[in-house]
């Protein structure tokens, strides 16, 4: 969990295949992590792409930012679970946002 964050939600989407899980952390600058793993979904969808990094399983990461600057990094992995996504709201800069995501280990340093 990144310093300073808290979960403020959690759910699990079941499948025929799989369960899904989405959790919501929030800080108290009222930045929010959403994070989607197994949870299909077309993550991005008409953000420009800003950016590609590799998450903690070694797959390629597509970075997205919507015109309301949030961030969303988005990839897939093999099996019913295979799509994953973060959404960053509330944090102004990509290197804050990505900041975060190293902490997490989620990414790699970068």
């Amino acid at each position: 969990m990144p310093t300073g964050f808290g979960v403020a939600g959690m759910l699990d989407d079941r499948y025929t295949d799989h369960i899904g899980v989405r959790v919501r952390l929030r800080d108290n600058r009222d930045r929010e992590l959403e994070l989607f793993f197994g949870v299909p979904g077309e993550y991005g969808e008409h953000a420009p792409v800003v950016g590609r990094r590799t998450v903690y399983s070694g797959e390629s990461a597509t970075l997205f930012r919507s015109p309301d600057e949030n961030w969303t990094l988005s990839w897939f992995t093999a099996g019913p679970c295979g799509s994953n996504a973060v959404f960053g709201h509330g944090f102004k800069q990509k290197r804050e946002f990505l900041g975060v995501l190293e902490e997490t280990g989620l990414i790699e340093p970068g």
